[in-house]
């Protein structure tokens, strides 16, 4: 038996969503909707995951966007996208932090009558 190819089952499930949505005019769709799938190279250095984003921006004959902590290459086909994205272990330690009081605090409602 072999492994589940991820890649080919992810192609499959767009190609089923397009035909449903093809086949079921009625299902609303709204006018700005779009759908990006976003790819974030596996766990490396900071060196490392730029450089898989860089070598995935030529390989989509894209710019690479470049910020101070993060690194992006994006391919647009209308209202869908393909993107590869690398962010800096200092911004992700930042974002990690900001949210981990998540649950922890419990803002109060005043009621009023």
């Amino acid at each position: 038996m072999t492994a589940p190819d991820p890649r080919a089952e992810l192609i499959a499930d767009l190609r089923r969503l397009a035909d449903w949505l093809e086949t079921n005019p009625d299902v609303p769709v709204q006018p700005w909707a779009h759908f990006e799938l976003t790819h974030f190279p596996p766990n490396g250095d900071d060196e490392q995951e730029f450089a898989e984003v860089d070598r995935i921006a030529a390989i989509i004959g894209t710019e690479v966007t470049i910020e101070a902590d993060r690194r992006k290459a994006r391919q647009e086909f209308g209202r869908v996208a393909y993107e590869a994205m690398a962010i800096s272990a200092e911004r992700m330690a930042r974002h990690q932090a900001l949210f981990s009081y998540t649950g922890s605090v419990e803002p109060h409602m005043a009621v009023t009558s």
